[in-house]
């Protein structure tokens, strides 16, 4: 038989590491796909975490700081988001509504921006005018790209195209 001899320390820093695992896992499956909303909760889990290590808090205590900076980290996250988000879609019904041929927005909250270029316009199967739009969205200084189409339905409504 071993003699295998129960070590608080070891413990704790597994029921730790268990616990910030799991707000990581469950702060992406409470975001709506967006990867800042994950890296928020997972910057707010380990900040959570340091908060503990760095403090003479009991396990529950630690698990509630932990949880609290994840949950935290994804609602700035989220709010950020939301304010480019806003943005973004009015400067789209515009450009798509007022038949622009280019258009742009910025939010001088986060520094982030973005583009739109209207490639086409074209007539579908169902003879609704659809758009072909590039799309340039800039984050922290990265750009993203993307290619999209959009189609006027018969409510008159701009929908994507899958």
């Amino acid at each position: 038989m071993y003699n295998i001899r129960f070590r608080p320390l070891r413990a704790r820093r597994a029921l730790l590491s268990i616990t910030l695992a799991s707000s990581m896992a469950l702060s992406a499956c409470a975001t709506d796909g967006s990867a800042n909303q994950f890296i928020g909760g997972a910057l707010g889990a380990v900040t959570g975490y340091a908060a503990c290590r760095l403090s003479s808090a009991n396990d529950t205590q630690c698990i509630a700081l932990v949880l609290a900076g994840a949950t935290a980290g994804v609602l700035i996250a989220r709010q950020i988001d939301a304010r480019d988000r806003a943005r973004r879609n009015a400067a789209v019904a515009s450009f798509l509504n007022d038949g622009q041929s280019r258009a742009s927005w910025q939010n001088p909250e986060t520094s982030n921006s973005g583009t739109l270029q209207l490639l086409g316009t074209t007539t579908d199967a169902q003879g609704r005018e659809c758009r072909q739009i590039s799309e340039q969205y800039v984050a922290g200084g990265t750009t993203v790209p993307e290619t999209y189409t959009m189609c006027r339905g018969a409510n008159g409504q701009w929908q994507t195209q899958t």
